[in-house]
């Protein structure tokens, strides 16, 4: 017995040894690359007199291990804030520098006037709660964290203190509010595996890196580093997680079966650039669902795409699943899902009035008339997906109903809607009728539109998708000898490159994920910042659609 004994105790001190191993390993490592990044840091004379310093740690797995420290020199803080994060057992994937760049000190009752000036989860400034910098947390840590409460304008010290209480700060309590703070912005620099980024420092992109120029390598990792996230987010069943709350780390019940479409739909587009066989698999699954849950018949020759939860069923709904289907079999070169699509097609048809115009929504099980208008998207959408059916089928009818729809476009002025369904599908009909009144329409939407893109924020995919698909527009009305001489075909590729550099602000680059919970599960996907960051997934479908179309007119944006 003593000998098992024995025998149990040298192997755990084996074990031990060798876990001590790596750790000194780890350490050098992490001594080393913190090295690196203070070398780049120390060429910038911008901050030479820059004394306040966090550096933060991630393994991707988990949230981000934030230390600072002062010193007398810039040097001295970096040194002294890399002692307190090597201490830490941890192999980084992460590691980012933030050298305060920009102080200004406020009394803590007017911190209400600046949080109220910003958008919700938009305040971008880090706080000191104290004059030493001994409480203090990036930006990032606070709107991670919940630590602003927007709505009442105010720091909500119950979540910062439970937040200072985790090992991942290690700070002090505050046991009451002090009367003074210190907003802060930081000149940032971000590794990770052996790449080093610098951040932007202000503005709405303030703390991801900098993209000068979006070169085509770029815009397709970003493609397919959006498509992964869709890709691991596919259930057994075929279904999405389809909405995720990161800071609260929590799924939604609801679902909706037109967005799992069109999401689908862009994981296809997404396949003709990665050709992996896991997405394809995804695919699969994804259309089963649709097939085996949603796909109703009417009768042998007509089906509809049903919403379960309201029991409807919806022109929109039809239109996307059109387009999924087609796109697949384009794609995949297989005629699978051809029946399917022509009864979906002609669910489409029925729903079509005299004038062009659709009928929105059915009830289910009756088939019976439930909804005349719901949303302007539905048009385009199916429009667009008889459209794309013509293309494959090269059956006239298509073409013919689509018609029909375009002249009521043009009739009821529908570039008022701002809608890039509306844009596909006039891309797709100039094709085959070069109509002069339909490339004014697509030319319209854009340039009616241009204002209301610009003052966008954060940058709706949707503008881009647009924009991008109004370019092929312009060209093909040249090539059809349309005179589009009124149209500044300049302005619009400088607002398309406005726009796909803007969208990027709403991207979870691994210098801004790495503060939420589990990074490796929201890495790259696209967010809602003002909506306490969720994903869902037509939102990323829709930054992938864009990126899609402005790859394939990539050439035509950046090379002229």
């Amino acid at each position: 017995m003593s000998k098992k004994i024995g025998i149990i105790i040298l192997i755990i001190i084996m074990i031990a040894m060798i876990g001590l191993t790596f750790n000194h390993i780890d350490t050098i490592q992490l001594d080393y690359e913190i090295g690196k990044i203070q070398e780049e840091i120390l060429k910038n004379k911008d901050l030479q007199e820059c004394k306040q310093v966090f550096i933060s740690i991630s393994d991707g797995k988990q949230k981000a291990i934030v230390r600072n420290a002062s010193g007398n020199s810039l040097s001295e803080a970096i040194q002294k804030a890399k002692q307190k994060i090597i201490q830490e057992s941890i192999t980084p994937k992460y590691i980012k520098i933030d050298i305060v760049k920009e102080e200004q000190k406020i009394a803590t009752s007017d911190l209400y006037s600046y949080i109220y000036d910003a958008e919700k989860f938009c305040f971008k400034k880090g706080i000191s709660f104290s004059e030493d910098y001994e409480v203090a947390l990036l930006e990032a840590e606070l709107n991670s964290n919940k630590i602003i409460d927007y709505a009442i304008n105010d720091i909500d010290y119950d979540n910062l203190n439970a937040y200072l209480n985790t090992t991942n700060k290690g700070m002090i309590t505050l046991k009451e509010q002090p009367e003074q703070l210190i907003l802060f912005s930081c000149e940032s620099y971000f590794y990770e595996e052996g790449n080093l980024y610098t951040t932007y420092s202000s503005g709405n992109g303030y703390g991801r890196r900098i993209t000068d120029g979006l070169e085509k390598e770029e815009i397709e990792n970003t493609i397919k580093n959006a498509v992964q996230y869709l890709q691991n987010h596919v259930k057994e069943d075929g279904s999405f997680v389809y909405l995720y709350y990161p800071i609260e780390q929590e799924e939604a019940e609801d679902y909706n079966i037109l967005r799992h479409e069109g999401t689908t739909w862009s994981m296809i587009q997404a396949y003709t650039l990665t050709k992996e066989e896991e997405l394809k698999q995804k695919i699969d699954l994804a259309i089963q669902y649709v097939i085996q849950n949603a796909v109703k018949q009417k009768d042998e020759n007509t089906a509809f795409i049903l919403e379960e939860k309201d029991n409807e069923l919806k022109l929109g709904a039809n239109g996307i699943g059109l387009l999924m289907l087609v796109e697949y079999m384009q794609t995949f070169q297989t005629n699978q899902y051809e029946e399917v699509a022509i009864q979906l097609a002609n669910g489409i048809l029925e729903m079509q009035n005299e004038d062009g115009s659709y009928y929105h929504v059915y009830d289910y099980p009756t088939f019976q008339e439930k909804a005349e208008y719901r949303t302007t998207y539905y048009d385009g959408e199916a429009t667009f997906a008889l459209l794309k059916l013509y293309e494959y089928t090269k059956d006239e009818k298509y073409l013919q109903a689509a018609q029909k729809s375009m002249d009521y476009f043009v009739e009821k002025e529908y570039e008022q809607y701002r809608d890039q369904w509306i844009q596909y599908s006039v891309n797709e009909i100039t094709k085959y009728i070069p109509n002069e009144a339909y490339f004014e329409l697509g030319l319209r939407n854009m340039t009616q539109n241009y204002n209301e893109m610009l003052h966008d924020i954060y940058g709706s995919p949707t503008n881009l998708e647009l924009l991008a698909t109004g370019l092929e527009i312009y060209d093909r009305a040249i090539e059809n000898k349309i005179d589009v001489s009124y149209f500044d075909k300049e302005k619009l590729t400088n607002m398309i490159k406005q726009v796909s550099e803007k969208q990027l602000n709403g991207c979870f680059y691994p210098e801004y994920a790495m503060y939420f919970n589990h990074p490796n599960e929201i890495v790259y996907a696209f967010f809602k910042r003002t909506a306490s960051f969720k994903i869902r997934i037509d939102d990323v479908q829709h930054h992938i659609n864009a990126y899609y179309t402005l790859l394939k007119n990539y050439a035509k944006i950046y090379s002229e």
